[in-house]
């Protein structure tokens, strides 16, 4: 397999993610959850980078597929409740605390919003429960969380992807 690039969108300085294009195949942009010493864990800046690139997504019509993973052993090991490693810069206005407080809701829409279809690379352990829902004509089945009943580690990958 050829070798990845990275892929920086027109405003991009993130410091909890991270992207790539395989020259061979252009059209797919790898997008990495990229705190592996915290497992992943998603922290406000995350929440608020991921919303950032998938807006701009919107606007990259070159891109057909994002293949979302994480790097480390874990895809993502859900919210980071330590102290943050990379917090946002302290709030100027109530406003501006009332926006960071729906960060979460912000970036799930703009996933949810994106043209361009994706594909979570998940690794690790995980318990899934099946559920099924139909939200704006897609469907869901399953969540993956960590707990007790953690199957071993399993990877998903596209055809001729190695782990990274």
């Amino acid at each position: 397999m050829g070798e990845r690039i990275p892929y920086q969108p027109a405003v991009a300085d993130y410091q909890t993610l991270s992207l790539e294009r395989d020259p061979s195949r252009p059209e797919v942009l790898r997008l990495w959850l990229d705190r592996p010493r915290r497992r992943n864990a998603v922290n406000a800046r995350m929440m608020s980078e991921v919303g950032d690139v998938f807006e701009a997504l919107q606007r990259d019509f070159d891109t057909r597929v994002v293949v979302l993973g994480g790097r480390g052993l874990s895809f993502c090991s859900g919210a980071d409740r330590k102290a943050d490693d990379a917090p946002l810069e302290p709030p100027r206005s109530e406003r501006e605390v009332r926006w960071r407080a729906h960060l979460g809701r912000r970036a799930a829409r703009a996933i949810e919003d994106c043209d361009i279809p994706t594909v979570a690379r998940v690794q690790g352990p995980y318990r899934e429960s099946r559920s099924e829902s139909t939200s704006n004509r897609r469907k869901t089945c399953g969540h993956f969380s960590r707990g007790r009943e953690a199957s071993p580690y399993r990877s998903l990958t596209l055809s001729g992807e190695t782990n990274a």
